[in-house]
């Protein structure tokens, strides 16, 4: 019998995207997958509900809180999870491209590119993967190539990716665990991938593997400065933004300690708010 996969994805039940999604992973023709909705909104429509598992999780529960639901929903039932959200597809044969690599040698786990197309454009590379930047955890976004044809055949070890198209096999949470308190949203991903390294395990990204977002990192235009500086000063605080304080704080106080994580905290803020505001003037 082959592995048993469960694909667990977060929602607020945003249903055209939410069943693309579902539509991509049943047309990936893996025989033993089983599709966990950990839903927030409302209740998922009588034709989607039926082909899924749906968990009803609390409306304040965000990423994190979705992906652990839905981790112990199927605790001991499974092979391997599959994470990824509701607003991306996977490519044809995604599935069994990342199995294969999973697959490949022990403490493996296998990594999807991750590309965009909004309305009728064509599919670019958002990322590849993600670099630390040495003893900075900053995640920086790394782009090898452009479009899915000029995507490498064989897979290859990497620092970090996102929480999207990640096939992990079920025993990393025997002795891991997403860290729901300190990152409920953001930068639990990147948590989890440093408790995982920390037990041996690598993370390989196959190329010909590949998620596509449907939407952008939204994107907006303020016109207003009034807003727009409080709309950046919630950006630096909150713990629900990947680039604040307190979530780059926890993640690198947890990983290395009080000493070496303020001083990487501070030069990693610190980048952030400077080379990289441009970017996050874009998503303001």
């Amino acid at each position: 019998m082959p592995p048993r996969i469960a694909a667990i994805i977060p929602t607020y039940n945003e249903v055209e995207l939410l069943t693309a999604c579902v539509e991509s992973l049943e047309a990936q023709g893996y025989p033993n997958l089983e599709i966990v909705i950990a839903n927030a909104g409302d209740a998922l429509p009588a034709e989607l509900a039926h082909r899924v598992t749906e968990l009803d999780v609390p409306e304040n529960f965000f990423w994190t809180a979705c992906i652990d639901a839905g981790v112990q929903a199927v605790k001991g039932k499974c092979d391997f999870y599959l994470f990824t959200n509701a607003d991306t597809t996977f490519v044809e044969g995604a599935v069994n491209r990342l199995l294969l690599a999973v697959e490949s040698g022990e403490k493996t786990i296998a990594c999807s590119p991750a590309y965009i197309q909004l309305g009728d454009q064509p599919v670019s590379l958002l990322y590849s993967d993600q670099s630390d930047l040495g003893p900075l955890l900053y995640g920086k976004l790394v782009r090898r190539w452009t479009s899915p044809g000029d995507a490498p055949m064989d897979p290859f070890p990497i620092d970090l990716t996102g929480g999207q198209g990640v096939l992990i096999p079920s025993a990393l949470f025997e002795s891991a665990s997403m860290d729901v308190s300190r990152f409920p949203h953001y930068a639990s991903d990147h948590d989890l991938w440093l408790q995982a390294r920390r037990l041996g395990y690598r993370l390989l990204l196959v190329p010909q593997a590949g998620i596509v977002n449907k939407r952008d990192f939204n994107e907006t235009k303020r016109k207003n400065l009034g807003p727009l500086f409080k709309a950046l000063k919630k950006r630096m605080t909150s713990v629900y933004t990947p680039e604040s304080w307190p979530i780059m704080w926890r993640l690198r106080r947890k990983h290395q300690g009080p000493i070496l994580g303020f001083f990487t905290t501070f030069v990693s803020f610190g980048l952030r708010w400077t080379i990289g505001l441009p970017k996050i003037l874009r998503r303001t």
